[in-house]
C-alpha cells in the first residue's frame, strides 16, 4: 500500500520509513500534526454549523416579508454563499484544496454582502437606536469579524498543508 509523506505529501512506496522528497521520518507522526487535522476537522463542522445558521437567518428575514429588492438579493446571497462555505467545508474535511477554494470565493461574497447590508442600515436607520449607526456596525461586525478570522485560519500553511491538491 502506496502513502503519501506526512510532511509534503509525496508519494511513497510500500513501507517507507523516510521520505526520499524531503527526509521527514514516517514513523514518527508528531502530535501536532494529528492536532492540527483535529483542528482542521473541528474549523470545518463549525463552518457548516455557522452556514446552516446563515440560511437560518436567510429564512427569517423571508418571514417578515421582503419586498425591496436590495433584500431579495442579500438574502439569496446569504443563502447561496452558505451553499458553497458548505460544500468548500465538506470537501476540505475530505481533504480537497479545492473546498478552501470554493468557501474563500463564497465567505469573500459574503463578508461584501454583510458590507453592503451595513451600509444600507446605516443609511435606512440613522434615526434609530440612538443614532442607528453605531448599532448597525456593531452587529454586522458580529458577522464580519469570524467571518474574516477563519477566513484567515483557513489559509494558515499549518491548516492548508493538510489539504491535497
Amino acid at each position: 500500500m502506496k502513502d503519501n509523506c506526512t510532511n509534503c505529501d509525496f508519494l511513497l512506496g510500500p513501507k517507507s520509513h523516510f521520505c526520499p522528497n524531503c527526509g521527514y521520518s514516517q514513523n514518527q507522526r508528531t502530535a501536532f500534526t494529528q492536532q492540527n487535522t483535529v483542528f482542521l476537522t473541528i474549523l470545518c463542522v463549525f463552518t457548516i454549523f455557522g452556514s446552516v445558521f446563515t440560511v437560518l437567518r436567510a429564512f427569517v428575514y423571508v418571514s417578515f416579508g421582503i419586498e425591496e429588492t436590495a433584500m431579495i438579493m442579500r438574502v439569496l446571497s446569504y443563502i447561496f454563499t452558505s451553499i458553497g462555505t458548505t460544500i468548500g467545508a465538506v470537501k476540505m474535511l475530505k481533504k480537497d484544496e479545492a473546498g478552501l477554494m470554493i468557501y474563500s470565493v463564497s465567505q469573500v461574497i459574503y463578508i461584501i454582502t454583510v458590507f453592503f447590508a451595513l451600509s444600507h442600515y446605516i443609511k435606512e436607520l440613522g434615526g434609530l437606536f440612538g443614532g442607528g449607526t453605531g448599532f448597525a456596525t456593531s452587529v454586522a461586525m458580529l458577522f464580519i469579524v469570524p467571518s474574516i478570522l477563519i477566513l484567515f485560519i483557513y489559509w494558515l500553511p499549518d491548516t492548508r498543508k493538510h489539504l491535497k491538491p
